[in-house]
């Protein structure tokens, strides 16, 4: 049966930190400086790693380091007002906020934007599996599910009860302890969206010092993340169902949607439409994973692979576009070995 949900994406999720100095573990404040080129619109932002307790309630634990960035609303100079971006995932590491259309209109409001990188995430102290994410791997850097029990194993070897430590909880603790150290005079409102709404939601609960929250697409702490999968299923599965209810829709998948992809599914050690398997999961899982407007798409590629006499010049263009923009742009930071974690077990 084919599952209609959640697709994680099983990218690589190795330790990517940048090479400057880690800031040490002092009461004063850090400094920022120039981003690596590498980073997603590094020449607006401002970066820097700073030394933090694993455990925030006891500062003298075992220690990280966490990843900051900061878009200043004036370029080279420094505004009072913030406005803290946390990403959601969890697992993604706020790539998405240095994107125009978001800071923008922060920085005309006067505020600087400062996205702190959740632990565990990448760029600062990420969690990692070396053995499963070497390059000689099955994954070839990237944890395969297979490699999932033996990445555990190397988890809990690497950081043992610590490994509990890489929560919302204490990610919370994180930004406060930033606050804390940059010390502004200024207006300080905080933005979560999705899981960073749970993030923000347990900063709240730190009592600190902001003047305000807002909170996109919450996700309710009494609820968790562990059923999102199987509620993304069974709303996917009402809404192909609903396909022959519509004629345009029933007319191009007779035996409806659902089955269409798993005949589909059947013949994927062979190329379909002169496409490589590979190739062909690559295409949906981009289009599954990214927004809406992709999302939309792909009950009509799959329409595609299905006919492909028809529509093998159109497939062979999404694939090239594909190709082309993960060229130039390169995917949003994300650890979905992070994701695991808390999804499954630690999201309270």
């Amino acid at each position: 049966m084919l599952r209609v949900g959640w697709i994680m994406l099983v990218v690589s999720c190795a330790a990517r930190t940048p090479e400057f100095a880690v800031q040490s573990m002092e009461e004063g404040p850090f400094t920022f400086g120039p981003c690596p080129e590498t980073l997603l619109h590094a020449a607006q932002t401002e970066c820097a790693l700073v030394q933090a307790p694993l455990d925030g309630s006891v500062p003298s634990s075992r220690t990280i380091t966490l990843f900051v960035r900061r878009i200043p609303a004036v370029p080279g100079s420094v505004s009072a007002d913030q406005v803290w971006a946390l990403d959601g995932g969890p697992g993604f590491a706020g790539d998405v906020f240095t994107d125009p259309d978001f800071y923008q209109g922060v920085r005309a409001a006067g505020y600087d934007v400062i996205i702190p990188t959740h632990r565990g995430s990448v760029y600062g102290t990420g969690l990692s599996c070396p053995g499963q994410q070497a390059p000689d791997s099955p994954g070839g850097g990237r944890v395969v599910a297979a490699e999932y029990p033996a990445c555990v194993e190397a988890l809990q070897a690497q950081w043992g009860d610590d490994l509990a430590r890489f929560s919302a909880v204490d990610a919370a603790r994180d930004v406060l302890y930033l606050m804390r150290r940059m010390k502004t005079e200024g207006r300080v409102v905080v933005f979560g969206g999705s899981y960073g709404s749970v993030w923000g939601q347990r900063l709240l609960q730190l009592d600190p010092p902001i003047a305000g929250m807002w909170l996109d697409s919450i996700v309710d702490l009494d609820e968790g993340l562990d059923q999102a999968d199987e509620n993304a299923h069974d709303a996917g599965m009402t809404l192909l169902g609903r396909c022959a209810d519509t004629p345009a829709c029933a007319e191009r998948f007779p035996d409806g949607p659902l089955a269409t992809a798993e005949a589909l599914i059947e013949t994927m050690p062979e190329p379909i439409c002169g496409l490589p398997p590979a190739t062909i999961r690559r295409l949906l899982n981009r289009l599954l994973s990214s927004h809406p407007a992709d999302q939309a798409l792909v009950a009509p590629t799959v329409l595609r692979l299905h006919r492909c006499d028809e529509d093998g010049p159109a497939l062979m263009h999404a694939v090239a576009r594909m190709d082309q923009s993960a060229n130039t742009n390169p995917p949003l930071a994300y650890n979905p070995l992070l994701n695991r974690l808390i999804s499954r077990w630690m999201i309270r």
